[in-house]
């Protein structure tokens, strides 16, 4: 028992008399009263109007033991005690006493410091009649809100339909109080979005499924023609001055990224505003989502950039314009990248820096001059940029060698896809002065920011990839990867050495025998060159020719070799020892070459050597370059009495041409399809037939990369005239291979 007062706080409450009150019939004002708390709640009007009202219906219209009188307190700011919020019939005396109260202090805070309903009456009232109250915490999941204190006949009793009636008001009031904050805070953050947004330098708008815009900043209603945001709302662009122009274009954007559920980013147009001037502006146009996830409308941005185009287009006419394709220079497109960089780093997206290079446009001006080559290359530039967005930049770096700065680039798909179309708008010939002129295209990529983080990083790798795209056969692609610098390291250093090894007398010639294939007699060899680096041993030749070729040296390289092989052989026959030819190799680059005739030649004289004993072996991609030339040249070498041999037979594209115009004498088998003898019937069948073609056209046949019996024997059968391979012999050095022909010559 508190002093004056008798407290109850559960159960049936007694007074401290005995005497016992029951109050259990309720009419149906206390349901009334809860469905018109629920209306306050609903209703417009502020926190303390909902309160004050709420109140009132529930001591006017509740149980029969209130009196109609109470209060409500809501919790301080610091939470350390209540604040009187709303009364009904207090005493001014008591309202004033009461404005302001710490937890635990009298019924009320000891109610919200407890978190419990007390029930009490007061015996001694102060002054006041004799009375109960009932104060209960306002409560919102773990959050104490306030305290409602309702005023109660003395010594009444609660029935626990009354209790139920007193938890559903405390609960309502709970909901009102949390809903009408949470509507405040929203309020406030709206506001404050608001004025965040007309603040911004960008015009920021939304619209729904339909087009219809449902908001925008101050910038926008400005560009749309209106004065306030709230104008545009219900409004469509065909409604708005500034939009009018161009409504179609706008709606059809909107339903294009409301259908693929994927943004537009950073794309610029002309746009026409409100005062009739047409601005340059960078827009981006996302779609907005419902709370179910699914497309609700669309949200966009765009900044007037007029200004930053008149400037740049300024700067380019003076001093960074390539002035033949009027393309960006270098300078330039390094400028765009740092910027463009900014933004991918700021908006998370990927670039792709592109180095485009002509394949042989050497040729191009060769052959038909400059002024049609500076024409191709003019071209060239407008079809590129025809394939590219307009966000994207194609500049020229100076000769046949283009930069391309490619924006928001998602997948590997889109990559490839960009890089493939490049390519086929290169591939249609240029009619330029009557002429047609064909080209092709080499491209190395690098990514920002995978392949590097700064504009110096993405041109390195870039041209690293291009190099790459180069060596494994032009008119192609590569992405670059790491692994391509540390290949490029060893490829400058190769290339370095490779340059000094003919003068320092590295280069040694291998011969490999080929024999007669039904009596295993040795008839000739084929001349191999090989590198005997002083550190690194024999390299490879698939490591340093495919350089030699790409660099020229191939054409030095070669000559050396046909001259050693000559001289070779000149001394073998004169020894009396039984070798009918040797075979050399000429590389695509060697055929191609305006000296090819004089070399062989030269090395014919020098050496003194019959020219029906060399063999000149070709690829048919060195002859299909310029096919009257190709043609032309072997009839040359047939009238010395030089044969010719086809190497690598059947893996082209127009071998039977090949036999058909050019005056050749022997077919090399290609390897593949030896190995391929003992795994299926399909390369039985192949070499079968090139077999018999080759002896219907009065040709020998050889079948190179024989490495054991079985094929041997199946060649043999299939009336193959001579083999090469392991099976016989790995290619030798000079000493090695004069051995050889010594114990040939000796006989068995």
């Amino acid at each position: 028992m508190i002093r004056g007062m008798i407290v109850f706080t559960g159960g049936i409450h007694r007074s401290g008399c005995g005497v016992v009150k029951n109050v259990s019939n309720m009419d149906s004002s206390p349901q009334a009263a809860l469905g018109g708390l629920l209306e306050i709640a609903l209703s417009l009007q502020p926190l303390p109007g909902k309160l004050a009202a709420a109140l009132a219906l529930i001591v006017e219209a509740g149980p029969e033991a209130f009196r109609p009188q109470g209060s409500i307190f809501l919790m301080n700011a610091p939470g350390t005690g209540l604040v009187l919020a709303a009364e009904h019939n207090l005493d001014p005396a008591l309202r004033h006493e009461c404005t302001s109260v710490p937890l635990g202090h009298c019924v009320c805070g000891l109610a919200a410091q407890e978190r419990r309903s007390i029930f009490l009456c007061h015996d001694l009232a102060g002054g006041r009649q004799p009375h109960g109250h009932f104060c209960a915490p306002i409560v919102a999941g773990e959050q104490l809100l306030g305290v409602l204190n309702i005023y109660t006949s003395p010594r009444a009793l609660l029935t626990d339909r009354e209790k139920d009636f007193l938890s559903a008001a405390t609960q309502s009031l709970a909901l009102m109080i949390a809903r009408q904050r949470n509507d405040d805070e929203l309020l406030a953050q709206r506001d404050l979005l608001r004025k965040i947004l007309d603040h911004l330098p960008f015009r920021v708008f939304w619209k729904d499924r339909d087009s219809v815009i449902q908001g925008g900043n101050l910038c926008f209603a400005r560009d749309a023609g209106v004065s306030s945001p709230e104008e545009l709302v219900g409004c469509r662009d065909e409604d708005l001055v500034g939009r009018r122009a161009d409504a179609a274009t706008y709606v059809r954007r909107d339903q294009r990224v409301m259908q693929e559920g994927r943004p537009l980013l950073d794309y610029e147009e002309l746009r026409q505003v409100a005062d009739g001037r047409e601005t340059m502006v960078m827009a981006s146009l996302l779609p907005l989502h419902d709370a179910r996830g699914e497309v609700s409308g669309v949200v966009g941005i765009y900044a007037d950039v007029t200004a930053q185009r008149d400037a740049e287009s300024r700067l380019l006419s003076l001093t960074i314009t390539d002035q033949l394709t009027g393309l960006p220079n270098l300078a330039l497109v390094k400028d765009r990248l740092d910027q463009a960089i900014i933004s991918a780093r700021y908006g998370q997206r990927t670039l792709g820096l592109v180095y485009l290079d002509l394949d042989n446009f050497k040729k191009v001006n060769n052959s038909f001059g400059h002024a049609i080559g500076d024409e191709v290359l003019r071209l060239a530039g407008e079809r590129l940029r025809q394939v590219v967005f307009s966000t994207d930049t194609v500049g020229r770096m100076g000769g046949d060698v283009f930069l391309l700065l490619l924006r928001d680039l998602r997948t590997e798909e889109d990559i490839t896809l960009i890089l493939r179309k490049l390519r086929q708008s290169l591939e249609q010939p240029f009619l330029v002065a009557g002429h047609e002129v064909f080209v092709s295209a080499s491209m190395g990529i690098a990514l920002y920011p995978h392949d590097g983080e700064d504009a110096a990083s993405l041109l390195k790798n870039a041209n690293t990839a291009l190099h790459k795209a180069k060596e494994t056969g032009r008119n192609g692609y590569q992405l670059y990867s790491p692994a391509m610098n540390a290949s490029a390291l060893m490829r400058l250093s190769m290339e370095s050495q490779l340059r000094k090894a003919l003068d320092l007398q590295q280069f040694e010639v291998f011969y490999q025998p080929q024999v007669e294939a039904r009596s295993g007699r040795l008839v000739g060899a084929e001349a191999l060159v090989r590198w005997r680096h002083p550190e690194l041993g024999l390299v490879a030749p698939g490591d340093f020719i495919p350089l030699a070729e790409e660099t020229g040296l191939i054409i030095d390289i070669g000559a050396w070799v046909l001259n050693e092989a000559c001289v070779r052989l000149k001394g073998w026959r004169e020894a009396g020892l039984p070798l009918e030819r040797v075979a050399v190799n000429l590389s695509p680059l060697q055929f191609q070459h305006h000296d090819l005739v004089t070399t062989v030649c030269s090395a014919l004289l020098d050496s003194g050597l019959d020219p029906a004993l060399l063999e000149l072996e070709i690829t048919e991609s060195a002859v299909m370059h310029d096919v009257d030339k190709a043609a032309g040249i072997l009839r040359y070498f047939r009238d010395m009495g030089v044969k010719v041999a086809v190497d690598d037979f059947g893996t082209g594209y127009s071998s039977l041409s090949l036999l058909k115009r050019f005056p050749i004498t022997l077919l090399k088998i290609d390897r593949a399809f030896v190995h391929g003898i003992e795994e299926g019937e399909d390369d039985k069948a192949i070499v079968t037939a090139i077999i018999a073609m080759g002896h219907r056209l009065g040709l020998k046949v050889l079948a190179e990369g024989v490495e054991n019996d079985a094929q041997r024997a199946f060649l043999r059968e299939s009336g193959c005239d001579e083999l090469q391979g392991y099976l016989f012999s790995r290619p030798l050095e000079l000493a090695q291979f004069e051995t050889l022909l010594a114990r040939a010559s000796a006989g068995p």
